[in-house]
């Protein structure tokens, strides 16, 4: 044996040649017997190869590989991979070993894949042990950054060895999952290995998806996982799947890549496991953990890019309008005009039009997600040139080919969004319905005791307060009044077949034109008249009466100014004649006299309905909803024509033939001949809208009534008040603020800022764990104010506003009178009725108001709180403080299991590396990078490293209870 210094030497170039150093290190101290005993093992297989015998070396084998590839040859080489140096293995891969290796990985997958479609593989099979033995040879190969980066040099090595992840599974035979873990692990940390590793095996996976026919791309990764049994599997297509999410540093690609496998149900495979995660699988927990806390950092690495534009990213206003602002400031507004323009094109109602606006969304996410390549680009390339350069995944055709997948989807997503439409309008009737039982149950308890059934009774519910008394509303807090129109609501109709009343007095006759007879006027007629059919000048005639006062009034009655050459006129503006059938010259001849775009515009609204003109107008008279919806009043009150279109149809109708008017002068004409029909209209349109703003404001009133109420009386809430008092007056003592009888109730909202004294905790969470332990009921004292949430979202200026717009409306139609015109004439009687009922709900509607409000200052007052405050900042308050004392629970009892987690992990980790320490000499040379990056990888360290590198936040084990309650990342829809 050598003296001590040369055998360390010599024990260290040992330990270099063979890359075991840090397995060794890891290992502990040894004897210097055993350096030296493995000194001379090495010596005696160095002297073993003669001097220039092939035998042995690395090109040998490569040989060898190529001519003989079998299951017992690969074995063999196993056994030379797991003892031969460093060096050896790198000449191997020098000499094409490692490409000879992946490309008979890449036929046997093939041969695999052609035979299973036919019968069941079997564990004796030739290509099913090759297989094996070649994935265990790339696992002993690629323990090394050399190997690692020579299956990517290697043209389609990646896509060779990720088309191996479909790896078939042999009845009776456990070899699957030792390969699927190794393939899933090289897979991961080439993800890591920087310029390129990300993106090779992103295309590896898209090769993947095209290759094994997948609908979505990752979509047997995720599958794979669901079916995985063991945990050490689990945890490793769950480091896969967190490296191909988040090693981009831009969020912008980790958030469409997350969403890919979001779509694909990656999210409910993880709450699935979660529900059974046993308590030693730390790895596997830890991966979810990174997964969720990614998943929240880049949710708000988004919502504070938009919040500092102040923007919602859900809302499409606020979308447009910011982007409006910074396009205007870049110069581009024409950019953004363009484009818009350009999508308004696109017929979507078509199914063609559809599948346009799908590829031209997705296109312009690929190009969002490229914008640095794009940006990097000469201005003249075209976006094919662009698309197409990028890399595989952005590749036009792919595109195309997802449109179908997304069309699919698309009729779906349409009646989902119908039936919530449904849904919400059902929710709003039942709850109005619920209300408005309620109230005639209060009316009738008050007639059993002796009261009048009735509005502004005795014994009503209103407390003889009526709208027709005229007591104002007490000021809403802010300084703005709630005005209360006096109402007389219309008498009911006596019921009885009596004799209909006789007819008014005839209304006095209208404008002319609208429905009396033609008045005479001057007619100017030229010195010349044409003797052949020439073109019309479209002009607007200006009234004879009308006259006086313009220009045109002094003009002599007769034309005396610059001779015209009328035969020129009529030769050069004469209608060409054209011999054709009589039905296109009746065609031909129609008359127009509305303005072209009025005209058109009526026309246009004309042909929605499948009804005739006559009964639309039928519809009026009977105020047909099914016929005439909302929308239709409120347009055909747009198309009532002028007393100057009826007159201009009028002076037509004198001399012209009527059959040759336009369909939309024809329905004019017969629209103006109804009497009072601007006032007909305005009231049907109030009807239809009435249910629609009744259902929006009588829940919210009963929100504000309800919730006033319910915390005026909560018991639990006052006591927990008390407490507060008792500890702020206690840490407060021998101070200014000491010696408290009361506080603002904001205040409570300041208990978070009160740290404890090693700040491991604060005053709010400390108040939540002793109630709980002592006495949680307190902290359940939302359970007694039901109402308190719904309230947060009440604007009272917006429901005093549109309560007395309703009330205003509701007056205006009911001054009006509208008389019948015949027998037949169902909206004066129609319309009477509604009026009755709808002035009892609208009477009701602001005596609840004001009741309400009432009931609502006395609470503020009662909590000692400033009158002016609006009900949905003080009622939020509360509801917050119900929120953080939840959340503060949650985030201690999260802290405690997390440490747990943390020193059972730590443990583990121990634990692992020792025995990754005593079998390192089987897993082939390795240089120490690997390990140490895969156990960083498994820890979730790296990640972590990667925010501090780029200055993203991190969070920290406390902030982890919130951030698993944070909303998920917004989806695309498309």
């Amino acid at each position: 044996m050598p003296s001590k210094q040369d055998l360390d030497k010599q024990y260290d170039q040992l330990l270099t040649s063979l890359g075991m150093r840090e397995a060794m290190e890891r290992r502990g101290p040894i004897s210097d017997d055993q350096k030296w005993a493995m000194i001379l093992q090495q010596k005696k297989i160095d002297n073993s190869r003669k001097v220039g015998q092939v035998q042995g070396t690395a090109q040998y084998w490569v040989n060898k590989l190529k001519i003989e590839a079998q299951s017992s040859l690969l074995k063999e080489l196993q056994v030379v991979l797991g003892s031969e140096s460093l060096s050896w293995v790198t000449s191997f891969i020098d000499s094409g070993g490692l490409e000879t290796i992946l490309d008979l990985l890449g036929k046997i997958e093939h041969a695999l894949h052609e035979k299973s479609q036919h019968r069941q593989l079997k564990r004796d099979d030739e290509e099913v042990q090759m297989q094996r033995e070649l994935i265990l040879a790339l696992g002993k190969l690629t323990n090394n950054k050399a190997g690692l980066q020579g299956v990517m040099r290697i043209h389609g090595g990646v896509n060779k060895l990720a088309l191996c992840l479909d790896i078939a599974e042999i009845p009776g035979s456990m070899d699957h999952i030792e390969s699927s873990k190794i393939i899933v692990k090289i897979l991961t940390i080439i993800c890591f290995i920087q310029p390129d590793g990300h993106r090779l095996v992103l295309d590896a996976m898209a090769n993947f998806k095209n290759k094994k026919k997948e609908t979505k791309r990752f979509e047997h990764l995720v599958k794979s996982m669901r079916s995985a049994i063991h945990s050490d599997l689990k945890a490793g297509y769950m480091s896969f799947i967190n490296a191909l999410i988040n090693v981009p540093t831009d969020t912008d690609m980790r958030v469409a890549i997350r969403n890919e496998f979001l779509r694909i149900g990656l999210k409910e495979v993880i709450e699935m496991f979660k529900l059974k995660l046993k308590e030693d699988e730390l790895e596997l927990s830890t991966q979810f953990d990174v997964f969720e806390e990614e998943s929240a950092l880049d949710y708000r690495t988004i919502h504070d890019r938009f919040s500092a534009l102040d923007v919602d990213i859900n809302d499409v206003e606020d979308i447009f309008n910011a982007l409006r602002v910074q396009l205007n400031s870049a110069g581009l507004q024409k950019n953004l005009l363009g484009l818009m323009q350009n999508l308004l094109c696109i017929p979507v109602q078509t199914e063609a039009g559809s599948r346009s606006f799908v590829l031209a969304c997705k296109m312009m996410r690929h190009i969002a997600l490229h914008k640095e390549e794009i940006g990097s680009r000469d201005a003249d390339q075209s976006l094919g040139t662009l698309i197409a350069s990028m890399d595989e995944n952005v590749d036009i055709k792919p595109i195309l080919n997802s449109i179908d997948e997304t069309m699919r989807d698309v009729p779906l997503s349409r009646r989902v969004y119908e039936l919530g439409e449904e849904n919400e309008k059902l929710r709003k009737m039942v709850k109005t319905l619920e209300i408005e039982i309620k109230e005639k149950d209060e009316l009738l308890a008050g007639a059993s005791l002796g009261g009048k059934i009735g509005l502004g009774g005795a014994g009503s519910i209103l407390g003889g307060a009526t709208l027709n008394s005229g007591i104002p509303l007490p000021p809403i807090p802010g300084g703005a009044t709630v005005e209360v129109a006096e109402i007389s609501p219309v008498a009911p109709e006596e019921e009885g077949g009596g004799p209909p009343p006789p007819p008014g007095p005839p209304p006095p006759p209208g404008p002319p034109g609208m429905g009396g007879p033609p008045t005479t006027q001057p007619q100017r007629q030229p010195r010349a008249t044409p003797k052949m059919k020439v073109k019309g000048l479209q002009w607007t005639k200006i009234p004879y009466l009308k006259l006086k006062g313009t220009v045109f009034d002094s003009f002599p009655k007769s034309y005396s100014g610059l001779p015209l050459d009328y035969p020129e006129l009529e030769t050069k503006f004469q209608t060409k004649v054209i011999e054709k059938k009589k039905k296109e010259e009746s065609k031909q001849k129609t008359v127009h006299i509305l303005e072209s775009k009025t005209a058109m515009n009526l026309s246009i609204f004309l042909s929605q309905f499948k009804a005739t003109h006559n009964e639309i107008l039928r519809a009026i008279f009977d105020m047909n909803e099914t016929v005439l919806t909302e929308q239709n009043v409120k347009e055909l009150m747009n198309f009532v024509p002028s007393s100057q279109d009826i007159q201009n149809i009028q002076d037509y109708l004198t001399q012209g033939d009527p059959a040759l008017l336009g369909d939309a002068e024809k329905f004019s004409l017969a629209l103006s001949r109804i009497p009072q029909i601007q006032t007909r209209l305005q009231a049907f349109r109030f009807k239809l809208n009435f249910g629609i703003s009744k259902m929006n404001i009588k829940p919210e009133l009963e929100n504000l009534r309800q919730a006033s109420l319910e915390l005026r009386n909560s018991k639990t809430f006052q006591e927990l008040l008390d407490i507060i008092l008792e500890i702020g007056n206690f840490l407060n003592h021998g101070t200014v603020r000491s010696n408290a009888w009361a506080f603002t109730l904001p205040s409570v909202l300041k208990l978070v800022d009160t740290k404890s004294t090693d700040l491991s905790t604060n005053l709010l969470q400390y108040l939540a764990v002793y109630l709980q332990s002592r006495k949680p009921e307190i902290l359940d004292f939302d359970s007694e104010i039901s109402h308190l949430e719904p309230v947060t979202h009440l604007s009272l200026p917006t429901l005093v506003q549109d309560l007395k717009t309703l009330t205003d409306d509701f007056r205006n139609i009911s001054r009006e009178e509208i008389l019948p015109t015949t027998k037949t004439d169902k909206f004066p009687r129609k319309i009477k009725k509604f009026l009755t009922d709808a002035g009892n709900d609208v009477e009701i509607m602001n005596v609840k108001l004001n009741e309400a409000m009432q009931i609502y200052e006395e609470v503020v007052k009662i909590f000692g709180e400033d009158p002016k405050v609006v009900p949905e900042e003080f009622f939020s308050i509360i509801f917050n403080l119900s929120k953080s004392i939840k959340s503060s629970i949650k985030e201690v009892e999260q802290s405690k299991a997390d440490e747990e987690k943390e020193a059972r992990r730590k443990m583990a980790k121990e634990k692992r590396m020792q025995e990754m320490a005593a079998k390192k000499t089987g897993d082939g040379p390795g240089d120490g990078q690997i390990d140490e990056l895969f156990s960083r990888i498994e820890s979730g360290q790296v990640f972590r490293k990667r925010r501090k590198k780029t200055g993203q936040d991190v969070f920290t084990k406390k902030q982890m209870a919130r951030v698993r309650e944070s909303k998920p990342l917004p989806q695309p829809k498309t």
